[in-house]
């Protein structure tokens, strides 16, 4: 229709229209916020005040606030949080004494935290109450999980407490096997962690986002017609997602700092004599186009007592009944999906049976 126009008057016919979407946007960004404004995820204390969860840590880079009492407040989900003394997501101070119980340890991130579900919906909880209910044996857990912690910190958080004694841990890891599209996984965050804490220096490659992610997180923080978007449509958004490019080489240094940390892991739980069950939670894309790749690259490794259990296969054709569609961790029926993978494992690797036949011969 600028066929027959002077270059002028198409150039501000083309700024006429592009006026005319940015005024639309600005009016449905405005009714979006007054029919229904989304809130991405805060923590206030009791008295409905907004308060930070983490704080700076020396060694580990951050930690949870010790002694917090108060609530986790989003839009899909209100949960209470209570940490410990210890600043771990348990209302009791974790004791040397296991009074003859077993004792699982669970470290991880966010998801192992239980972000976006209550304490006792946590997938280490529910081991706990599935190992009970199949073995008729008393189990305790020790929650060790914090939001945004990779790998290395969960290895150094594990040398910090393996005092406690567990009788085996579970480990969670959270990776599509792409480095540069998704931040919040295990290669990114081992990454970031080695060159600031292992290195000491931030790595010049550190500008790993692609323009795609970084519009989107922009857009998450800012908008909230696009959060509407993701709400709705965000499940099947992330099911057809796939990395518009990758930066194969940060991946391959990314996963041998991986690699090299689960084999130092595997030492140390050697030496302890401990066996660890490593539950592999993928993004849905990845189950969707069923890439096995992680699973592969961690079965490749060999450990001995590092156990891996892989979950895409559980998770089915339509994955997102187990993920919340805007905040993206697990859902409820995520969690019980994952306590029920690695109780089956903890059962069937046989460790209950030598663990009950040393205590009869005691």
């Amino acid at each position: 229709m600028f066929m027959n126009l002077s270059p002028a008057k198409c150039f501000a016919k083309v700024g006429l229209v592009l006026v005319s979407i940015i005024i639309g946007f600005g009016i449905c960004e405005i009714l979006s916020r007054i029919i229904y404004k989304i809130e991405l995820p805060y923590f206030v204390d009791m008295h409905g005040k907004r308060e930070q969860l983490l704080i700076p840590d020396n060694e580990l880079d951050h930690r949870t606030r010790p002694n917090f009492d108060g609530w986790l407040v989003g839009t899909e989900f209100k949960n209470r949080i209570q940490t410990n003394s210890n600043g771990f997501r348990d209302r009791q101070t974790f004791s040397p004494n296991k009074n003859g119980k077993l004792r699982i340890m669970a470290l991880g991130d966010s998801f192992t935290f239980g972000f976006g579900v209550e304490e006792d919906e946590v997938f280490i909880k529910k081991i706990a109450e599935n190992l009970q209910n199949s073995l008729s044996t008393q189990v305790e857990t020790l929650n060790l999980g914090v939001l945004s912690y990779g790998t290395l910190q969960e290895l150094r958080l594990f040398h910090k407490y393996k005092y406690l004694k567990p009788d085996f841990v579970v480990l969670k890891f959270f990776d599509s096997n792409a480095f540069a599209e998704e931040g919040g996984n295990d290669l990114v965050d081992n990454y970031k962690f080695f060159y600031k804490y292992v290195k000491g220096k931030l790595n010049q490659k550190e500008n790993y986002l692609s323009f795609t992610r970084r519009a989107r997180s922009f857009l998450k923080n800012s908008s909230n017609l696009y959060r509407w978007v993701e709400l709705y449509f965000g499940g099947y958004l992330r099911k057809k997602y796939s990395p518009e490019r990758e930066n194969i080489e940060l991946k391959n240094e990314a996963w041998q700092i991986t690699a090299d940390c689960l084999m130092e892991f595997d030492r140390e739980l050697q030496n302890q004599n401990i066996k660890s069950f490593l539950i592999w939670t993928p993004f849905p894309s990845t189950v969707v186009n069923q890439d096995h790749s992680v699973a592969k690259n961690i079965a490749a490794l060999r450990l001995r007592n590092i156990i891996l259990v892989d979950s895409l296969e559980a998770l089915g054709s339509n994955p997102m009944n187990y993920y919340y569609r805007l905040d993206s961790h697990w859902n409820s029926k995520g969690h019980d999906l994952g306590a029920k993978l690695i109780s089956e494992k903890i059962i069937e690797s046989g460790i209950l049976s030598k663990r009950n036949a040393a205590f009869e011969k005691k």
